[in-house]
C-alpha cells in the first residue's frame, strides 16, 4: 500500500491488461479530438459528438466492469467456515481448539480474509490455545457494514464477538499489519477487559498518504477500474517469494466478486490507514501488557524502520525473519509459530 499504485501504471512498473489498454486509448483519442476541434473548425461538431460519446463510455465503465459482481449470500456455501449474528450483520469466523484452552484472537491486515493464518491455528491449537479467525466487516465472506468504516467499527466487532463465545479472560491477541493498528485502538478502548500477551506481525506506525485515492470521486473512479490490478500488486508485495499461494489466492481475490467490496476496500485505505500512529502505541505501551513483534526483512508493504520504532521506543523485543516478507506468518509459519508459542509460554505478571 505504501507504494503508489497509479505512479508506477504511469511509469510502465505496472504491465496492463487489455482493460487498461482500452482506457489509454480512449482517453488518447480524446486528446486528440480536441486538437483537431481546435485546429480544425469544420470538424468541431462531429469531434463534439465523439467527445460526448467517450465521455458517456468513461462514466459507465465501472457499472459495466462491476455488473457480473454477486451479492455475499450467494456465495456462503462455497467458503470454508462457519457464520454467527452479531448485532450488524453475519460474520464468517473460525474457531481451533478446546473451549477450556487460553484464548488468542488473530486480526487481520488489509484487504486480507482470515485465510492469512491458516498456516498458524492448528499448531497453535496443537498448543493448547483456543484460536479465533474471523473476517472483518466487508472483507472475506462477512457481510458488509451499515455504518462508516472505521476504527470504532472494527473495535466494535471484536468486542461483540468476544461477547458472543463468552471467551474466558485474560485475552491473548495477534494481530497483523494495519490491524495491529486496531489492536492498540481496541484495547486502548476496554478497560473493562483483561488481556494477556500480544504479538505485533509487521505492525503499521505511521499514516500513508494514499493520494489519489482520498480524493472525492476520483478516488472511487480509480477504484473501479483499477482494484484488481492493485490487488494483485498488494499480494505480490506481501510476500518475498510468492511460493505455494495457490489455497491463499483463491481466498484472497474471491472477494473481488462480491458487489459492495470496492466500497469497503477504499473506505479502509481511506478511514484505517491515516490514523496509524506512534501515538496509538505509546497509550497502548502505558498499559503494561507483555508485546512481541515480528517482521520480515524482506518486507515490501511495511517498512522495517517501523518495528525498529517500536522495539527502540517502547522497548519490545523484536525478531526481523531474513527470508520473510511482510506475511511472514504465512510465509515462514514455522519459525513464526516456535517464536509466538515461546513468548505465550514465558511466565509473565500479567495484569
Amino acid at each position: 500500500m505504501r507504494a503508489d499504485y497509479i505512479k508506477h501504471f504511469i511509469k510502465g512498473n505496472i504491465p496492463i491488461n487489455r482493460f487498461h489498454k482500452m482506457i489509454i486509448v480512449i482517453f488518447g483519442l480524446i486528446i486528440t479530438e480536441i486538437f483537431l476541434a481546435i485546429c480544425f473548425p469544420i470538424l468541431r461538431l462531429a469531434n463534439i459528438v465523439l467527445l460526448e460519446s467517450q465521455i458517456l463510455i468513461l462514466t459507465f465503465l465501472p457499472i459495466i466492469k462491476n455488473i457480473k459482481k454477486n451479492n455475499i449470500k450467494s456465495k456462503v456455501d462455497n467458503c470454508n467456515g462457519d457464520f454467527v449474528k452479531l448485532e450488524d450483520g453475519y460474520v464468517r469466523y473460525k474457531i481451533t481448539g478446546k473451549e477450556s484452552d487460553p484464548v488468542i484472537i488473530l486480526i487481520n491486515g488489509f484487504p486480507m480474509p482470515f485465510e492469512i493464518w491458516e498456516r498458524n491455528t492448528d499448531d497453535l491449537a496443537k498448543s493448547n490455545y483456543r484460536v479465533l479467525q474471523f473476517d472483518f466487516w466487508g472483507f472475506g465472506f462477512s457481510d458488509y457494514p451499515k455504518y462508516k468504516v472505521n476504527v470504532d467499527l472494527y473495535c466494535g466487532q471484536i468486542r461483540q464477538l468476544i461477547q458472543k463465545f463468552n471467551f474466558k479472560e485474560p485475552i491473548n491477541i495477534i494481530a497483523f499489519s494495519i490491524g495491529c493498528t486496531i489492536a492498540t485502538e481496541f484495547v486502548n478502548k476496554s478497560t473493562d477487559l483483561r488481556f494477556g500477551k500480544f504479538v505485533f506481525i509487521g505492525p503499521v506506525v505511521k499514516s500513508i498518504n494514499i493520494s489519489p485515492f482520498n480524493w472525492p470521486v476520483i478516488g472511487e473512479y480509480l477504484t473501479s477500474l483499477f482494484i484488481e490490478k492493485a490487488m494483485k500488486n498488494i499480494l505480490k508485495g506481501n510476500f518475498f517469494e510468492n511460493n505455494d499461494l495457490a489455497s491463499f489466492r483463491s481466498a484472497f481475490f474471491e472477494q473481488l466478486k462480491f458487489k459492495q467490496f470496492n466500497k469497503v476496500w477504499l473506505s479502509f485505505y481511506r478511514n484505517i490507514f491515516t490514523k496509524a500512529t506512534f501515538e496509538s502505541y505509546k497509550k497502548f505501551s502505558c498499559l503494561g501488557y507483555p508485546v512481541y513483534i515480528i517482521s520480515g526483512k524482506e518486507d515490501r508493504i511495511v517498512p522495517l524502520h517501523d518495528s525498529l520504532l517500536l522495539h527502540r521506543e517502547l522497548k519490545w523485543p523484536l525478531t526481523v525473519v531474513k527470508d520473510g516478507g511482510h506475511s511472514v506468518q504465512y510465509e515462514c509459519y514455522q519459525y513464526a509459530n516456535s517464536i509466538i508459542k515461546n513468548f505465550l509460554a514465558e511466565v509473565n505478571d500479567i495484569r
